[in-house]
């Protein structure tokens, strides 16, 4: 209801939203993100709620990364993928405080003459000790959030794009909705049923003192059908963020909050999650489920990993793990997954 009201209708703060505002979203400080190459003029000459402002400052389309020094690597070789691609979409490297000089450096050089790059810290935005709450992926919500993009493609380091990135733009379930979600293999884990009900007690009806309703084809995946916990892969996600920057504040709330951020697994089933509950059903799921990408075997199976993304005239779009290649024996961790459980659920898709 508070983020509905202020971000959504732009009602001004009073001194006690203010106070419900810090409760919902304890770890914001209200400062901006060191960003040298943005101009905050239009953000800082209006008055009315953060978010609300924030979104007024965002222009155009762009690649998102959240970026650490651990994936500084993949990050480069991202860069000449994207060269070789054509891409000339502007590319932010959303950080918080923890990637160094040295790899900024490497990037930039990596970059120079061939993309357009820019770099954010978001560390003054977060207060102390927040930032530790929000590890690996889970920052991908702090570059959702803060990028100065309205259309963003969000991407991992390590993702490996196939087609030109405009592509992702011009994909019919986006221009229809704003958001483009790819789905995740099918696997049989699956979350409690109290989990499952937890999470269904949070998605609203529809409402007529906010005029949404409640799509009801957003409900038939497996989450829904099976209890499923892997419906969404978040490698890659496409997003008009005016439009959804709501479900991602829940989405962010939810990661947070201890009882519902460690149900799923990471950040991924929580970014079509947040838009459900937020009241938003404008967002499309990729038609194919994630495909295996490997060497056919002599009994006509694939051992894989690695994750291929398929658009619905079948044209491989992007896959993630940066192509690495993973043993038998370390693959074996993963393996319960893939037992009979699984066949049983996929016969009655």
């Amino acid at each position: 209801m508070y983020l509905k009201c202020h971000l959504d209708l732009r009602l001004n703060e009073t001194v006690e939203s203010a106070l419900m505002g810090g409760e919902l979203l304890p770890m914001f400080s209200g400062e901006l993100p060191l960003a040298p190459s943005q101009n905050w003029t239009s953000f800082l000459s209006n008055s009315g709620y953060y978010w609300a402002r924030y979104l007024q400052a965002s222009r155009g389309r762009g690649i998102v990364i959240s970026l650490d020094d651990a994936n500084a690597e993949f990050a480069c070789r991202l860069l000449q993928v994207l060269h070789h691609l054509s891409n000339t979409l502007p590319i932010q490297f959303i950080h918080k405080g923890d990637l160094s000089t040295s790899s900024i450096d490497r990037l930039l050089r990596m970059a120079k003459g061939k993309q357009i790059v820019e770099f954010m810290d978001v560390s003054p935005t977060l207060k102390r000790g927040y930032g530790t709450a929000f590890r690996g992926y889970n920052n991908k919500w702090f570059a959702t959030l803060f990028s100065t993009f309205d259309e963003i493609i969000l991407m991992d380091a390590d993702v490996v794009p196939f087609v030109n990135p405009e592509t992702f733009f011009e994909l019919d379930g986006y221009k229809r909705t704003g958001a483009y979600f790819f789905r995740d293999r099918e696997l049989s884990e699956r979350i409690s049923q109290a989990q499952f009900d937890f999470f269904t007690s949070l998605i609203p009806k529809s409402d007529t003192i906010f005029n949404f309703t409640i799509d009801q084809v957003n409900h038939e995946n497996n989450f829904f059908k099976f209890r499923s916990k892997h419906v969404m892969e978040s490698g890659v996600v496409v997003l008009q963020r005016s439009s959804h920057l709501l479900g991602i504040l829940i989405s962010l709330a939810l990661q947070y909050w201890f009882r519902s951020g460690r149900i799923m697994y990471g950040d991924k089933d929580l970014f079509w999650l947040g838009q459900l509950i937020s009241g938003n059903t404008k967002f499309h799921f990729n038609e194919n489920a994630a495909a295996a990408i490997g060497t056919i075997e002599a009994n006509n199976t694939i051992c894989s990993t690695q994750l291929g993304h398929f658009s619905k005239e079948r044209e491989l779009l992007w896959t993630n793990g940066a192509l690495n290649t993973v043993t038998k024996d370390q693959s074996n961790s993963g393996k319960r997954y893939f037992q009979p459980p699984l066949n049983d659920l996929t016969s009655q898709i």
